[in-house]
């Protein structure tokens, strides 16, 4: 058998976000498959009960690679390590991004807070060292109550009135670094290091870095390439590109109308499937020069709701039972450890307003460690009627998820018309920056994806799309006749059109499981 080099988790993370696939059910499996729970991202501010027990030097990772993050809500960019994990939440009326390594070994916060306007900067922040430093009982990050002790806290670090030195921003900034007592099984102590950057009428954006003191020599050094990357821009202008990206959708999709988003689907229909080819160029396999990551069977045509129950083979009245678009991705993605399969379905009503539209997808994941084991199977169950969204997830080892979110104003797009978007917008034959939300099944919520249509001078269609503003961009080439060309991702992945039969050769050649 010829060796294969597999994807790793952050590269099949891309590549199913990219298709609209959350890796949450997946990283359950994992976990449950290894014995090792599962990590959770809720956050309320205060110390993290998971930052990791300090490992020898020669299993700290080895930082390389730097990838863009950026927060068009608060707006801000920077830059973080490749490989680190990212969860958008809400707490109260403060919107959170904390950002962790796979070894959670630090946590970083990023949010804005609004302060007494009459405060100067170094007084807010003199203020917080106060609250951090004093002895009290505060929420955990699980939620369960925490004894916070004044005996060992220190101040390690007091800057103010000064930018980040070499960094991007020329914005001043007010620093403090703490050495908090201990509170963990570990008994070491916790260092946290926050930033504040002041933007004006009492808000603040703050940096806010968690680290145990143990691995502290490893960790802020993280935290001081982060600062040196940050970037601020004008909030004002980025809600004005928001919205005039949703009008501009907004505006193609009525030029469209039904038939537009017929003439795809019947297409599709027509076709029969299409297949599709994940890879990494690489010039060590001496086979084709090609590293094999995934591969995807996708269908589509004009159909009912209840077409999802006949895919899936469920029995029960389906009512009512509209006519609509139904969508439908079997795919494959290599990991380190085994495969994931991911076989889905979805359907919107044809209903021509967001409020009217009946939505239902099903999505069930399942990850193979060794040929022959059994796999762990995750199942995510949506609907929609009008605005209100109902999502079941059903994980191994753990109680069924009920997720309840809202569409709120102009621009939503459902699941099954996000996956064929691109065509769509090559069918309207316009050029243009649109903007749509989307249901996000690894963040639970709607959020706003971004695509940048283009046509080169030989008639070739270029579309840029972003599936959330903190994921990478990936570019998509169709023909003039509006056929798929290929995608390039930001990683170096290619996606390009086979057929089975091909795709059967090559995976064979090289030795690869094949379902």
């Amino acid at each position: 058998m010829i060796h294969q080099p597999t994807a790793s988790k952050k590269q099949a993370a891309l590549f199913l976000s990219s298709l609209s696939i959350s890796l949450t059910m997946i990283c359950a499996a994992v976990s449950a498959q290894t014995n090792q729970p599962s990590r959770t991202t809720t956050v309320t501010g205060s110390t993290p009960k998971t930052l990791a027990q300090p490992q020898p030097a020669q299993d700290q990772p080895n930082i390389q690679i730097w990838v863009p993050q950026r927060l068009e809500g608060l707006g801000v960019a920077f830059e973080v390590p490749e490989g680190t994990r990212t969860a958008n939440e809400r707490v109260g009326t403060i919107q959170r991004t904390r950002i962790t390594p796979p070894d959670l070994s630090w946590a970083l916060e990023v949010m804005m807070l609004i302060d007494d306007p009459t405060l100067t900067p170094s007084q807010v922040a003199d203020r917080a060292i106060q609250n951090l430093t004093r002895t009290r009982t505060m929420p955990a990050w699980d939620g369960t109550p925490l004894k916070v002790s004044d005996l060992g806290n220190s101040v390690l670090l007091r800057q103010g009135g000064m930018a980040v030195p070499g960094g991007v921003t020329d914005r001043p900034y007010e620093r403090f670094r703490l050495q908090l007592s201990p509170d963990n099984v570990q008994n070491d102590f916790h260092i946290r290091d926050q930033v504040q950057f002041p933007s004006g009428n009492g808000s603040y954006i703050i940096f806010d870095f968690w680290t145990t003191k143990s691995v502290s020599s490893q960790t802020l050094p993280v935290f001081e390439r982060v600062l040196r990357t940050v970037n601020f821009e004008d909030v004002r202008k980025v809600a004005m590109k928001r919205a005039a990206g949703i009008e501009e959708g907004q505006r193609l999709f009525e030029l469209l109308g039904n038939q537009g988003v017929e003439a795809v689907f019947e297409e599709l229909e027509r076709s029969g499937e299409e297949w599709h080819r994940f890879y990494m160029p690489d010039p060590t396999n001496a086979i084709d020069g090609k590293r094999e990551f995934g591969y995807r069977r996708i269908r589509g045509r004009l159909g009912r709701r209840s077409d999802l129950d006949t895919i899936f083979g469920r029995q029960g009245l389906v009512n009512p039972n509209p006519n609509g678009y139904v969508f439908q991705m079997e795919a494959r993605v290599m990991l380190d450890e085994g495969y994931v399969d991911v076989i889905s379905a979805f359907f919107v009503s044809d209903d021509s307003t967001v409020e009217k539209q009946i939505e239902e997808w099903s999505i069930v994941t399942s990850h193979t460690v060794k040929i022959g084991a059994r796999p762990l199977t995750s199942r995510e169950f949506g609907s929609r009627e009008g605005i209100s969204i109902s999502v079941i997830k059903e994980q191994p080892n753990n109680p069924a998820e009920h997720i309840n979110a809202m569409i709120e104003g102009k621009g939503y797009l459902s699941q099954a018309l996000v996956y064929v978007l691109p065509r769509l917008l090559v069918n309207a034959g316009a050029q243009a920056n649109v903007a749509f939300y989307a249901y996000v099944p690894d963040l639970k919520t709607n959020k706003l994806r971004f695509d940048s249509i283009e046509r080169t001078e030989d008639g070739t269609w270029s579309i840029r799309s972003k599936a959330t503003e903190n994921q990478p961009e990936y570019t998509s080439f169709y023909a003039p006749d509006g056929s798929f060309i290929r995608t390039e991702y930001a990683d170096g992945r290619i996606c390009e059109p086979t057929t089975k039969d091909q795709l059967l050769a090559i995976w064979k050649r090289k030795g690869l499981p094949l379902g």
